[in-house]
């Protein structure tokens, strides 16, 4: 999910620069008539940006759980290990 962000948004970036042609790229939205390229590399660059805060939430997430499952494991192999050690 990361990667299609990633690729989203650089692509839209790079729409952007190539529509604006100059280094006054942050207001070209603003200054120039939308024409199709500029509203394509808007959008291209606002989902990139969206998709790519949603993988980096669920890269979190993702690793509480996982955190988590290893703790449970480590938990019920102590448990395991210290009835076996009684008996």
């Amino acid at each position: 999910m990361m990667v299609l962000g990633m690729n989203l948004l650089i692509g839209g970036l790079i729409v952007t620069a190539i529509t604006a042609g100059g280094p006054n790229s942050l207001f070209y939205v603003t200054q120039q008539p939308l024409s199709q390229s500029a509203i394509l590399g808007f959008a291209l660059t606002v989902t990139g940006l969206f998709i790519l805060l949603a993988g980096f939430v669920l890269v979190v997430h993702y690793d509480r759980q996982r955190s988590w499952h290893l703790k449970e494991i480590e938990k019920s192999t102590k448990f395991r290990n210290s009835a076996h050690a009684c008996s």
